[in-house]
Order: structure tokens, then C-alpha cells, then sequence
């Protein structure tokens, strides 16, 4: 087996923040491990700013941190992790998506992206990966910071669930079969 791959969710720690647009990388984290692995459940590892859980081929990390600040906690995954850059998959929204879409990209800037410019800095470069998760509601014309600290409808959580599930087989089945 190759270097482990480490899938870093974004989002806002605690109940208030937990079904909101803006951590729908923390949710996809929930729902890849629903999904791959049900044995082991969520480490804090407070001393470095972290929670994880170790799944076959890959380990899932949430900041215990706020989205603004997930640079510490990204250095702190790297340094600890012994991987480069390279080896960090992103995970977060992305107001300039629509929802029910996602793009991957890598070696990207953040597009404006606090969570994501926090990693940049921290880390000193943007090469690590990304999955950015669309969460722009169709006809939403308000600015991003308007709409993404509230929480998720029914509906739209049904949408982003298609939407983790493509990803899951696109980018995450093919690499666990391989192991």
C-alpha cells in the first residue's frame, strides 16, 4: 500500500454549526465513514486541534477548530502525519458552485475561501487537493456569507447526499479496491 491519503474536512465545530452549508466538508466526512468503515469511532486529539478516525487506505481529520483558523490544524495533520501537501485532500463548500455539483482541483488558490486561504498560509504553498462541494441553492442571488451559516433543508440535504455518494464512488471507492 502506498502513503496513506489523509481527507481533511472542513466546517464549524458544535451543535449550532453542524447541519450548516459552510460544514458540509465535516459532513462528508461523517458520510464517508458511514460508508467505509463503521468500526472505529471519531479521536480527538486535542494537543494538535484535531479530531480523526483511521478507515482502510485513508484517515479521516476534522478541525476542532474554526473554519477560519483549519490552517493550524493542517500543519499540525502534515507535521504529525509525516506526509507532504500532496497527500491532503480538502474538503469544503464552495458558495461559486451550485449545489448538487463539485469540482476537484489541485494546486489552487482559495478563491476567496477563508478556511482555504488559512490552509494555504499555514501550510506555505497550495498544492494539496480539493473537493469543493457546491452549496449555492439554485436562484440564490445572495452573497455567500449571507446564506451559509444556515442550516441545511431537508431538500437540499437529499441533493448533497447524490452528491457525496458520486464522489464517494469517483474518488474514494477505486483507491480502497487497490489496497
Amino acid at each position: 500500500m502506498g502513503k496513506q491519503k489523509i481527507v481533511f474536512g472542513l466546517g464549524n465545530p458544535g451543535k449550532e454549526y453542524a447541519k450548516t452549508y459552510h460544514s458540509v466538508g465535516r459532513i462528508f466526512l461523517d458520510f464517508l465513514k458511514k460508508k467505509i468503515d463503521q468500526g472505529n469511532d471519531w479521536q480527538a486529539s486535542k494537543k494538535e486541534g484535531f479530531e480523526f478516525v483511521k478507515t482502510p487506505g485513508m484517515i479521516l481529520v476534522k478541525s476542532l477548530g474554526f473554519m477560519n483558523d483549519s490552517g493550524v490544524a493542517a500543519a499540525s495533520i502534515v507535521k504529525h502525519s509525516r506526509i507532504t501537501a500532496k497527500d491532503l485532500i480538502v474538503v469544503h463548500d464552495d458558495s461559486d458552485i451550485s449545489l448538487g455539483s463539485y469540482k476537484f482541483s489541485v494546486d489552487r488558490g482559495s478563491a476567496g475561501h477563508k478556511g482555504v486561504q488559512s490552509i494555504i498560509d499555514c501550510l506555505k504553498t497550495p498544492a494539496f487537493s480539493r473537493i469543493r462541494i457546491g452549496v449555492r441553492p439554485t436562484n440564490q442571488k445572495k452573497q455567500a456569507g449571507d446564506f451559509v451559516l444556515n442550516q441545511i433543508s431537508k431538500r437540499d440535504a437529499e441533493i448533497l447526499d447524490k452528491v457525496f455518494l458520486k464522489i464517494l464512488t469517483r474518488h474514494f471507492e477505486a483507491d480502497n479496491k487497490s489496497d
